[in-house]
C-alpha cells in the first residue's frame, strides 16, 4: 500500500475524499476492501499518525521527508548517492566525526545571514507601530510548538515589550496543511473573529483549546461555538466561514514566509533577524534588547 499510494498519488491527493481510491488500491492488491473501508471511517489509527507527527517535531522535524541516520538528522530528499555515502559513514563509525568536522568548518566561516524587510501589510498587530522593534510571526493554530510558545513566551513578551511601547507584533499564517489539516480552516475563524473586532480573543482561544478542535474532521462548528463564547455575532462569524474569503490571504501569508526562508513553525522575524521554532523567552528577550541598540 506504501508503494501504491506514492505511484497513485497525483489522483487522490487533491480529493476531499479518496476512501473509494485507496478502496480500490486495496482491491488490487488482493486486500478486503470491506474492512479497510470499516479502518478508514472508525479512524482507527488517527492517534498514532498524530504521536508519529509529534514525535517528529520533537526531535526537530520541520518538513518531510525526514531521517534519522543512527539518530543523526538529515532533511530532504536526498539523491540515492548521498543515502550509500551516509550509510557507508554508518558502518564504518566515520558518521559521528564527518559531524564534528562539518560543524568545526561551519563555525570557522559561518554563513552571514540577510535581514529580511518583512511587511507588515494587513497582517493582525499588536502594540504600537511606531515601537522600535518589530517582530513578524509565522504561525499555525495546530501546531503543538506554536502553542508552547504561546504558553511559555508570548506573554512575557507582550507584559516587557509590546505594552511598554518597545515592540511592534505581527501574525501571519503558516498553515502546514500536511501535518495539520486543520490549520487552514483555524486561520480562517481567527480572521472571521476579526471581522467582528476580536481576532486575538480567538487567536488565544484556538491555541487554549488545541487539543480540543485539532482532532476533529472538521472544525468549523466547533469554531462557531468558540465565536459564541466570545460573543460574535455566530451568523455573521458563519457565513464568514463559509465564504472562505480570507483563502488568498492565507495562502498570500504562507507563499511569503517560504519566500523569506520560513520552513516550519513558529518563525519570527526580529527587526528582519530570523529565528526559527518555539524558543525559550530568553532568545527573544537578547534579540529584542539587541534591536533595541541597533542604530
Amino acid at each position: 500500500m506504501h508503494d501504491a499510494l506514492f505511484a497513485s498519488q497525483q489522483e487522490w491527493s487533491g480529493k476531499d475524499n479518496a476512501d473509494q481510491i485507496f478502496a480500490s488500491l486495496a482491491s488490487d492488491l488482493g486486500l478486503d476492501t470491506n474492512a479497510l473501508t470499516q479502518c478508514l471511517s472508525e479512524g482507527r489509527y488517527a492517534d498514532q499518525v498524530t504521536r508519529d507527527v509529534n514525535d517528529g517535531q520533537a526531535a526537530g522535524v520541520r518538513g518531510t521527508p525526514s531521517f534519522f541516520f543512527n539518530g543523526y538528522y538529515n532533511s530532504g530528499a536526498l539523491p540515492y548517492d548521498a543515502f550509500v555515502t551516509i550509510l557507508d559513514w554508518v558502518k564504518t563509525g566515520e558518521l559521528e566525526q564527518v559531524i564534528a568536522d562539518s560543524i568545526r568548518r561551519a563555525q570557522a566561516t559561518p554563513t552571514p545571514i540577510p535581514v529580511v524587510d518583512v511587511p507588515i501589510g494587513d497582517a493582525p498587530t499588536k502594540g504600537d507601530p511606531n515601537a522600535p522593534v518589530v517582530i513578524v510571526e509565522y504561525s499555525e493554530y495546530q501546531c503543538p510548538f506554536c502553542k508552547r510558545y504561546v504558553d511559555e513566551t508570548l506573554g512575557q513578551i507582550i507584559e516587557n515589550y509590546i505594552e511598554t511601547g518597545q515592540v511592534y507584533y505581527a501574525f501571519k499564517d503558516f498553515p502546514l496543511d500536511q501535518l495539520h489539516p486543520n490549520a487552514r480552516t483555524a486561520a480562517h475563524a481567527a480572521h472571521c473573529a476579526g471581522e467582528q473586532g476580536d481576532y486575538w480573543g480567538m487567536h488565544d482561544l484556538l491555541f487554549e483549546k488545541q487539543a480540543a478542535w485539532s482532532g476533529q474532521g472538521n472544525a468549523q462548528d466547533t469554531f462557531v461555538s468558540y465565536a459564541g463564547s466570545l460573543d460574535l455575532d455566530e451568523a455573521a462569524f458563519g457565513d464568514c466561514m463559509s465564504s472562505g474569503r480570507y483563502s488568498e490571504v492565507i495562502e498570500a501569508n504562507l507563499q511569503e514566509g517560504a519566500k523569506f526562508g520560513v520552513r516550519g513553525t513558529p518563525a519570527f522575524f526580529v527587526n528582519g533577524h530570523f529565528i526559527s521554532g518555539a524558543q525559550p523567552y530568553a532568545v527573544f528577550e537578547a534579540a529584542i534588547e539587541s534591536a533595541l541598540t541597533e542604530p
